[in-house]
């Protein structure tokens, strides 16, 4: 029997605007009486949170294996305790990330093993797979202006280990992103992230309506 919740994946490169299209889509639902959840990776579950503060504020650096085997112990802990319970419900699940930014970052940014991260993604999320990718896109040749113009922007914010890498981090990261967007055609929906936030949202909730309604 088919799920009837629908999970929605948000993706994009640091400070894409992911945050903003994220509490737009929760006055979208609120406002269209569309039951919903939000879930955050890492977080959301007290295993999470508190392996979330070691990813990003450990003492000493943790290496890219390592932090991959942490990301998939909160992403099990997600989907059994959050995920699974709601697939024979009506609603939609909203991932703020997930195993996807994983697959990016540590196999194409970190230059890990792919088939070994992935499997291990896989066996996390209980091959469940999403309905829909949304994926904030900002092209190479704009991303760092954009980043660094961002990243200026949190002088009072705790600085974690994600923070600011060299140009060729990104881009390796970005060529992560062409990756998922290949193998998962069907589910993979691109928005310009360089417009106004207002046109972003408005394509996005066209999308979700055009698929879901």
């Amino acid at each position: 029997m088919a799920n009837k919740s629908k999970l929605i994946i948000l993706e994009g490169m640091e400070c894409c605007g992911k945050s903003t299209q994220i509490n737009l889509l929760k006055e979208y639902f609120k406002t269209n009486n569309k039951e919903f959840i939000l879930v955050k990776e890492p977080g959301q579950t007290q295993l999470g949170k508190k392996l979330r503060e070691i990813l990003l504020f450990n003492d000493e650096p943790i290496d890219p294996l390592t932090q991959s085997f942490i990301f998939n112990a909160c992403r099990s802990d997600i989907y059994e305790k959050i995920i699974i319970p709601s697939q024979d419900k009506d609603i939609f699940i909203i991932q703020d990330r997930a195993w996807t930014t994983t697959i990016v970052y540590q196999c194409f940014a970190f230059q890990q093993d792919l088939k070994r991260i992935e499997d291990a993604c896989y066996l996390a999320i209980r091959d469940i797979t999403p309905d829909l990718i949304i994926f904030l896109d900002i092209k190479m040749d704009k991303y760092m202006q954009v980043l660094d113009h961002r990243l200026s922007g949190r002088l009072n914010e705790k600085v974690n280990h994600f923070d600011r890498k060299e140009l060729g981090f990104y881009q390796r990261a970005y060529d992560g992103y062409q990756y998922l967007a290949n193998k998962f055609k069907d589910k993979w929906f691109n928005v310009d992230a360089l417009q106004t936030p207002e046109e972003i949202h408005k394509q996005i909730v066209q999308e979700i309506e055009k698929r879901f309604n």
